[in-house]
């Protein structure tokens, strides 16, 4: 009965409006790499790797490969298609230059080798992998830090036809920078799929379970080692105990439920993140993940359905058989006014040893020149509270799309520039970073699987959980 009252229509219709938000903010996010992309180019051109993930002084690392397809699709044979490897010696000195280099085409970069023809690609409807490489000392590379390359597709006549920029991230050699402290957020959390305890509006979840994001996100966490704190939806993991037993999926329209079987979709996804997670801190989100702030906009009895959705968390403990680790209150987009965040500390009952979850977007500038420690701390009605702060700029980056052709390793290139050069900012100062994909993060299962590892074995990383931070 308590955590039917957190499925009241008020927490119905703010979970509604924050998903909406959610997907629509999603959909206005400028995907980092799409400029690097050709939309109606007659050829199209993917990257599929970078190897190594970090170019070296010397030794078999310090030459660096790029491997990609190119397919053409004009119609018609292109005479003299090749693909040639762009190239800068200068190190990228910032971040902002990172995001001017992430956002230019590759003609911009000064160093280019001589072309190498694609004659299976040539033909009409042709499609090739192609392979570049390059070696650090001859492109350039002299200190540690981030350096821009491309990749162009050209005709007979020399004219691009495609093109993309990236990065490789070179250690130098001597003693590297002082590893940067980085902490994974790894959310698991859904839309409600129930009207009821035992009655089910559709039947997604089982399919996400089996093959989707769902298994996806547990499935890289079980795959990787580096330590995570998860943000779990308890309104999930009660949705996934109950397809463990015989239910009704009613559909919209209809007038009665279908019966279900018991799902071994659930069973084995609750057993594969109890395994995954075992070793990991956790925290909870108030019951189904309502809209705090417009739930405290709102007021009234509004405001009250925040303390029902806190009251009825305990079910992620029956469910993985240990307590929450953590306190920790997450509003949506990481942004909250003074209201919204005196309600988070008071249902959310963070007390002295608990912390907000903040994109660091709500804050002023930093005036020091480079990305500071991620801990910091606000005024709510309850006192001063600890704050962990997010990297906006990588949490975008990290969770913009990475399902299309190329998308990912573009992505994952760009997030060893980026974590690198915020290393570089001031190599000998300590500093932490927080990475926090958006609530309903949807990565390609390589993707997320990388990004993890690299957090392991980049040398500017170190890998540690979020309660190092608070």
């Amino acid at each position: 009965a308590a955590r039917a009252a957190s499925r009241t229509q008020g927490a119905l219709q703010a979970q509604t409006h924050a998903q909406g938000a959610t997907r629509a903010q999603a959909a206005a996010q400028p995907d980092p790499h799409r400029s690097s992309r050709q939309r109606q180019s007659p050829v199209a051109l993917a990257l599929t790797k970078v190897t190594p993930s970090a170019v070296t002084a010397s030794g078999k690392n310090s030459r660096f490969q790029l491997t990609g397809t190119v397919e053409n699709r004009s119609g018609h044979a292109i005479p003299g298609l090749s693909v040639r490897l762009r190239y800068s010696a200068q190190r990228v000195t910032s971040r902002g230059e990172l995001a001017q280099w992430a956002a230019a085409p590759p003609s911009r970069l000064p160093g280019v080798t001589a072309p190498r023809p694609l004659q299976q690609a040539a033909a009409a409807g042709g499609r090739q992998t192609w392979k570049l490489t390059g070696n650090a000392a001859a492109v350039g590379m002299r200190q540690f830090g981030v350096y821009p390359v491309g990749v162009e597709i050209v005709n007979a006549y020399q004219q691009v036809l495609a093109g993309f920029t990236t990065f490789v991230t070179f250690t130098g050699s001597g003693r590297g920078p002082r590893p940067l402290s980085v902490a994974w957020v790894w959310p698991l959390i859904d839309q409600q799929h129930r009207a009821n305890d035992a009655t089910f509006l559709d039947d997604r979840l089982a399919a996400d379970l089996a093959r989707g994001r769902l298994h996806t996100l547990v499935d890289a966490a079980e795959a990787t080692a580096p330590p995570l704190t998860w943000a779990i939806d308890p309104a999930l993991l009660d949705d996934v105990q109950a397809m463990r037993q015989p239910h009704y999926v009613k559909r919209p329209g209809a007038d009665k439920g279908a019966r279900a079987p018991a799902s071994p979709a659930a069973r084995q996804w609750i057993d594969k993140l109890k395994k995954a997670s075992k070793n990991d801190p956790y925290f909870v989100l108030p019951y189904a993940d309502p809209d705090a702030v417009a739930l405290v906009r709102y007021g009234g009895s509004m405001a009250r359905h925040l303390d029902h959705a806190y009251k009825n968390t305990g079910v992620a403990a029956e469910v993985l058989n240990r307590a929450p680790s953590m306190k920790v209150a997450w509003p949506p987009s990481g942004m909250a006014g003074p209201d919204t965040l005196d309600a988070l500390s008071r249902y959310g009952q963070l007390g002295t040893d608990g912390a907000f979850l903040l994109s660091d977007s709500a804050f002023q500038e930093n005036p020091q020149g480079y990305t500071t420690r991620a801990t910091t701390a606000v005024q709510t009605r309850q006192g001063m509270r600890r704050a962990v702060t997010y990297d906006d700029t990588l949490n975008d980056i990290v969770s913009s799309g990475t399902r299309s052709p190329g998308a990912a390793a573009l992505a994952e290139q760009r997030f060893l520039a980026e974590t690198a050069m915020i290393t570089a900012e001031a190599p000998n100062i300590p500093r932490s970073l927080v990475i926090v994909p958006n609530r309903h993060w949807n990565p390609a299962p390589e993707f997320a699987r990388s990004v993890l590892a690299h957090t392991q074995s980049a040398p500017w990383l170190r890998a540690v959980p979020l309660e190092k931070n608070i």
